[in-house]
């Protein structure tokens, strides 16, 4: 089994894994989906997946008004 990210959390410790570390840990974060191709959107999925399990996510609220401002500047 691969390496497990422990509280508290650190993002720096992400960078510092090799591929195969980072693919395991994302089986264990985000079961259901395939990982991103790219290493650097690997490790920010990776450190926003973690930190929204540790932390809690957006409200409903917070996260309606994120997505439309994302709309309305795409």
């Amino acid at each position: 089994r691969g390496p497990r990210v422990r509280p508290p959390f650190d993002v720096e410790s992400l960078t510092r894994l090799d591929l195969a570390s980072l693919k395991s840990l994302w089986t264990e974060h985000a079961p259901r989906r395939s990982p991103p191709s790219g290493r650097g959107l690997l490790v920010r999925e990776l450190a926003r997946r973690i930190q929204e399990r540790e932390h809690g996510g957006l409200d409903a609220n917070t996260a309606r008004l994120l997505e439309a401002a994302i709309r309305e500047h795409a």
